[in-house]
């Protein structure tokens, strides 16, 4: 009987550190890390449903079953309506649907069930950001990632491009001091600095880069990169999920730096690099290069003239200024 004891207790410790590591990686929207340790738990107790619960909200992150969400979504509602999780997932619907209040109320019900779920304060943060009130989105992704340990990459970015907005140029140089040098996004997101702060060699340097990583699968392919990347214009609010629209992007950025250095041939190849790629939504990729090059001119007006010289030739709609051997 103690032997049978021993391990009962043993399988009940075992079970509990297992859905602990599933909720923790959750708290952080790790949600591709949270199925081995959910799925050991169903393993350990197929009737648990802490565990039956932990898959279904991985599952429903999973974009290899991508479709029917809304309705998957909704069971999960039915079953656990309060689980903080869940409420997320809720608040990420109703931001796709353009409905930001309601986002912010699952996103602070999520909060209040569970103090510790970081990613329910980076997703407010982010509603916040895009609604300008900038003191609060800093709150709270400063909240998110006091929660969370490691520091998402994730995270640390949307916090820097937040400094970017309050042109707080030193947080951003802390903020990315922390981020891993293989993050793709937060070499993007520090030559657009470097380029606001007047210094385009350095910008030049640092989209090169990008465009290296972008390029080699085995970067551009690590998990930490399958993000999609959100842009904030005069117009809209824009994501590239794709590779490939990440990748046209990152050839245009680097084309208009050149062209404002002067070197127009570089200019030109990296121009037909993205034209080439032919995604068909890359008007959407010219809306964010054209917001990029007037916020340039606003930060650096000696760029004015050549930045709206480039948008002339380039980025205008229907320009065909630059005949590519492709085309």
């Amino acid at each position: 009987m103690a032997f049978l004891s021993l391990a009962a207790i043993f399988w009940y410790s075992v079970l509990r550190s297992q859905l602990a590591e599933g909720r923790a990686f959750l708290n952080t929207g790790r949600y591709t890390e949270a199925r081995q340790p959910y799925q050991q738990a169903s393993t350990l107790c197929p009737i648990c449903p802490e565990a039956r619960l932990g898959l279904a909200i991985v599952n429903l992150h999973d974009p290899a079953q991508a479709g029917a969400f809304e309705d998957r979504l909704k069971s999960l509602q039915g079953t656990a309506p309060d689980d903080p999780h869940v409420r997320i997932a809720a608040g990420n619907l109703a931001v796709f649907q353009g409905e930001p209040e309601r986002a912010i109320e699952h996103y602070q019900k999520a909060i209040t069930s569970d103090p510790s779920a970081a990613e329910a304060h980076y997703r407010l943060g982010i509603v916040y950001q895009q609604q300008g009130k900038l003191p609060e989105a800093e709150i709270h992704y400063t909240k998110a990632l006091n929660l969370a340990d490691p520091d998402p990459l994730a995270y640390l970015g949307q916090l820097a491009s937040l400094y970017i907005e309050l042109k707080d140029y030193e947080q951003v140089d802390k903020t990315y001091q922390k981020l891993d040098s293989r993050f793709i996004l937060g070499h993007q997101q520090l030559a657009l600095l470097r380029r606001l702060q007047g210094n385009l060699p350095e910008a030049l340097d640092r989209q090169r880069q990008l465009v290296r990583l972008l390029d080699d699968p085995a970067f551009a392919g690590l998990p930490m990169n399958q993000d999609p990347w959100f842009f904030e214009t005069d117009q809209a609010r824009i994501e590239f999920h794709g590779l490939e629209r990440k990748r046209a992007y990152a050839y245009y950025s680097l084309s208009t730096t050149f062209y404002l250095q002067g070197n127009e041939g570089a200019a030109q190849e990296y121009l037909c690099k993205a034209r080439a790629l032919r995604d068909p939504k890359e008007e959407e990729v010219k809306e964010v290069v054209t917001y990029d090059l007037r916020r340039l001119a606003t930060e650096q007006p000696r760029w004015k003239e050549r930045s709206e010289d480039y948008w002339r030739r380039f980025l205008a709609p229907a320009n065909k200024h630059i005949e590519c051997t492709h085309e």
